[in-house]
């Protein structure tokens, strides 16, 4: 299901929301950094549990599958 980073997911989504999602993945899952959010999204670092589920949680909000970058159908 999920890899251990979002990075191809965050790439396809429309340029006028990455900034939100990335705000609001951010405050989630407490990253105080874009640097910190990029080694996240890149997995540079790894993600926890707790931060897959803010991720999820956030593209979700969205529309998207957090790890394909695919809207979610309703």
């Amino acid at each position: 299901m999920s890899t251990q980073n979002f990075a191809m997911a965050y790439g396809k989504l429309p340029g006028n929301m990455q900034s939100n999602i990335r705000d609001e993945v951010m405050i989630e899952a407490g990253w105080k950094t874009t640097q910190y959010f990029s080694m996240k999204k890149n997995g540079t670092r790894a993600l926890t549990d707790i931060e897959k589920n803010a991720v999820e949680r956030v593209f979700c909000k969205y529309g998207y599958d957090a790890w394909t970058g695919e809207p979610i159908n309703a």
